[in-house]
This record gives structure tokens, sequence and C-alpha cells, in this order.
């Protein structure tokens, strides 16, 4: 339990001071966005591998750093909104081609390991079953890191639009720290609710300790912490600005946390069901006592992408 706590206290400084250094760049949580990217398509790549399901793990690692480059250069180039979204996919697609022509290539290479996993099929499925799991990686958990990017440099892409509310930067903040808060309060909510109340599991063959009550007690935290977030920038003139250029009232906040706390809780049972399906209890041991990346972002990243649609249809 120590060690989980002082893990827990690290991982909150280091957010904490991503957060703060928004204030001046934008590069560092970037950069943070991007190196938990790398290391949690490595972590899904070797879970895939436990099931059997071969990846070109050094490929799937490359998609964050290629995203990273190519937003980038959509930002410095002011392409519209839409090709950010053309761009993620694009690198998907085309990553996962290489990883195709890679092993058809290096023939030699990919019937060692053929081999070495005692793969009895032929050589063209097994290139064809690499390239289309090394894709799923890069869709999940890549893409959703690659959405968390994109919400972090809102900013940059409303100035290209020429909208000068939003390219004020404040956007960006009220979008990173309500994702941040909802994903951990609803956790929080959902764990403590669930060992007080108890009562029918939520999915048993998934999550055994996931209950009914906890997850009621996840999507009251996560409206709870979305409204305190909203009064909280509501103390602030260009905050309060911004709500009325974008007539964000409360029940719209309401359905924020609402919707914020459903991902988040949806993300986590998918990572478990992948967990569930390789026989692993966790993604890695980066964290100690969190387990892996993954293990602490898979709700995270799931909250990111709802909040990246309420954003780019809703606002």
């Amino acid at each position: 339990m120590k060690k989980r706590v002082l893990t827990g206290a690290i991982i909150v400084l280091v957010v904490a001071l991503a957060f703060v250094s928004k204030i001046w760049t934008n590069y560092v949580f970037d950069l943070l966005i991007g190196a938990l990217g790398v290391v949690a398509c490595v972590e899904m790549a070797r879970v895939f591998e436990r099931m059997k399901k071969y990846t070109n793990i050094t490929v799937a690692a490359l998609f964050a750093p290629m995203v990273y480059l190519a937003i980038t250069l959509a930002l410095y180039f002011e392409l519209d909104k839409l090709w950010y979204i053309l761009i993620i996919f694009g690198v998907v697609i085309v990553l996962a081609l290489v990883t195709y022509i890679i092993a058809l290539l290096f023939k030699k290479n990919t019937l060692n390991e053929m081999e070495h996993y005692k793969y009895e099929g032929k050589f063209s499925k097994y290139c064809f079953e690499k390239m289309l799991n090394t894709f799923v990686v890069m869709i999940y958990p890549g893409v959703l890191f690659a959405v968390l990017f994109i919400l972090n440099n809102l900013a940059t892409i409303a100035s290209v639009a020429s909208d000068s509310i939003l390219a004020k930067g404040l956007l960006d903040w009220f979008v990173l720290v309500s994702v941040f808060a909802i994903s951990m309060i609803t956790d929080t909510f959902a764990m403590f609710t669930g060992m007080l109340i108890k009562g029918p599991k939520l999915c048993p063959r998934i999550s055994p300790k996931k209950t009914i009550s906890g997850a009621i007690g996840g999507l009251v935290g996560g409206i709870f912490i979305s409204i305190i977030v909203y009064l909280i920038f509501m103390t602030q003139t260009g905050f309060v600005n911004m709500f009325e250029y974008l007539n964000l009232n409360v029940w719209y906040i309401v359905f924020i946390g609402f919707m914020g706390s459903v991902f988040d809780q949806f993300g986590d049972i998918l990572a478990s069901i992948v967990k569930r399906r390789a026989r692993v209890k966790d993604y890695g041991t980066l964290l100690p006592g969190h387990g892996g990346i993954m293990d602490r972002v898979d709700g995270l990243i799931a909250n990111s992408l709802f909040m990246f649609i309420f954003v780019l249809f809703i606002i």
C-alpha cells in the first residue's frame, strides 16, 4: 500500500508540473503525452503477444512520435481542423503498411519469428495478421493519445480558424483539467462507493471487484467534480467570457461530467477485457503498486475521446 501511495503521489506531481508548464509552453505536456503513448503502445503490443497476436512492437512504438511530428507540421502550416483527423488515421495506415512490407521483405527474420512463436499458418497469413494486429494497437491505445495531443493544442488550431477567444488557450485548460479531474474522481468515487455499499457485481467475469454501486458512485463523482471545475474557472473573467461565447451552461457541464465518467469506466472495462483474454494482471511493471501505464490511463484516454467528440461536434 505504501508503494502504491508513493507512486500515486509521484504521478500527481508529474501531471501537476506538466499543467504548470502550460503557462509558458505546450511542449512539455505534448512530450509527456507522447512518452506515455509510446510506453502504452509497447505494453499493449506485448499483451497482444501473450494472446498469440503478434505485432511489430517497434512500429507500434513509433506511432506516437510520428503523429507528434505530423500534427506539429500541420500546426505550423496552419491546416484546417479536419486535417488532424486525416493525419492521425493516415499515419496508422502508413505504419501498418510498413509493418506488412517489412515482414515480406525480411522473409528470413519473419520465418524465424514464426518458428519462435510456433506459428503453423502460411507465411503470407502471418504477415497479414502481424500488420492487422499492429494496426489495432496503434488504434487502441495509440489514437486515443493522439486525441489527447490535439486537445492540448486547441488554441493553436483555433488561431488557424481565426477564433480569437479560443485562441487564448483557455479552452485547452478547461478541457484538459476536466478530463483529468473527471477520470481521477470517477475512479476514486467508484472504488470507495463499491467498498462501502458493495452489492451486485457490474461485470464479474471481466473485473470481479467492480460493483454496480461503484459504477453509480463513479458517475456521481464525475458530475460533482465537473461542476466544481466549472465553478472554479467561473471565478476568472476570461473563462466566464469563453463559457458565454460557447454557450456552455451548467447543463452542458453536467453532461460532460456524466459522459466523461461513462467513457472513463468503459475504458477501464475495455482494458480489463484485454487483460482477461491475455491472462495477465497488469499491463506492465513500470509504476510500482499500479502496474503499467495502461493500467493508469485506460479510463483517461477513453474520456479524452469523449471530450474530443464534444469539442468537435458540440463546441
